[in-house]
């Protein structure tokens, strides 16, 4: 998922199991484009996100945190289902 802020953009991994077949490495493409055309329609969007614990970045000489896309929710149905 990109999303964009006014000094940068970021780039979020998706884990919604919903995107994915029973492998969860295969991307269920009928159902991303199928989002993505509802999204850029005008759908409000709820992103449901997780934090990963701190992690030592020894280049950044701090902790950071993983940030990730735990779920996606649309306002008109749910992710899969049919009209």
């Amino acid at each position: 998922m990109d999303l964009a802020y006014p000094d940068r953009a970021a780039k979020l991994r998706v884990t919604d199991v919903r995107f994915y077949e029973s492998d969860h490495q295969t991307v269920k493409r009928g159902i991303a484009n199928d989002v993505n055309r509802r999204i850029s329609s005008g759908r409000s969007v709820y992103a449901m996100l997780g934090l990963a614990r701190a992690m030592y970045d020894a280049d950044a000489e701090r902790d950071v945190h993983w940030l990730q896309v735990n779920g996606i929710c649309l306002s008109d149905r749910p992710v899969g289902h049919s009209p």
